[in-house]
């Protein structure tokens, strides 16, 4: 039986004035996997993520989660509804400490008095306990990406949206991104990653759909991507 489908699109076009950057894009996320969304740049990547988390709206087509259409709901209702993101671009408030900031994802989303102690599991889950009373300011780069990672973990979302979560990070880094999103994925959150590393989206990725001009070009499996003369003409570059 096939596994159920969490978010979709269905023929979604996103145009800016006189610029398409999406056109008749159908792309499913089933439960219990990781689906790597990859493409040069200008791809329509981030846009197509902002169209599922409805801070754009599409301009023609559907986003539904569940089967259920959120054209026109606010991204707060995409959270309500249990789809999370982060951003390419930190969104912390660098004034607050970790843990605060976190606190504060919660309760702007309609989780009321956040638990101290379900925030401190979160903050624990990804390495970062200890620096629950910094300031998020005074964090190191990657450790300020692991903070806003747990502000969308600590939702208990079922679909998990991550744009680009590998920038900015060290080797070190990655390598621990990479087992740490195969560890959400065992805890049954599916994730939709956008993401320039391309070792890391293959390594991680049960499924991989291109993006080219705005174009879904191909559907694969991982080990197909390397090998199929669309992705390589558009993403890979060819001689």
């Amino acid at each position: 039986m096939p596994a159920e489908t969490l978010l979709e699109t269905r023929g979604v076009w996103r145009e800016f004035g006189g610029v398409v950057a999406l056109r008749d894009v159908d792309v499913a996320l089933r439960a219990g996997e990781i689906l790597a969304l990859i493409g040069p740049n200008g791809a329509g990547k981030t846009t197509l993520l902002n169209v599922f988390s409805c801070v754009l709206a599409p301009t023609r087509g559907g986003v539904y989660v569940r089967g259920v259409r959120m054209n026109g709901r606010s991204p707060h209702a995409v959270a309500r509804a249990g789809v999370t993101r982060t951003f390419q671009n930190l969104q912390l408030f660098g004034s607050l400490t970790v843990e605060e900031n976190v606190r504060v994802a919660l309760e702007a989303r309609g989780r009321g008095a956040a638990d101290r102690s379900g925030v401190e599991r979160c903050l624990a889950r990804l390495g970062i306990a200890d620096r629950a009373a910094d300031r998020a300011d005074e964090l190191p780069f990657g450790q300020r990406r692991l903070v806003e990672l747990a502000r969308a973990l600590a939702l208990e979302p079922t679909a998990l949206l991550l744009d680009e979560p590998a920038a900015g990070l060290s080797l070190l880094e990655r390598v621990a991104l990479r087992h740490l999103l195969l560890r959400v994925r065992s805890d049954g959150v599916a994730v939709l990653l956008v993401e320039h590393d391309l070792d890391l989206a293959l390594g991680v990725a049960d499924r991989v759909v291109v993006l080219d001009q705005g174009v879904k070009i191909a559907d694969l499996k991982p080990e197909e991507v390397r090998r199929d003369e669309r992705v390589v003409a558009a993403y890979l570059g060819t001689e």
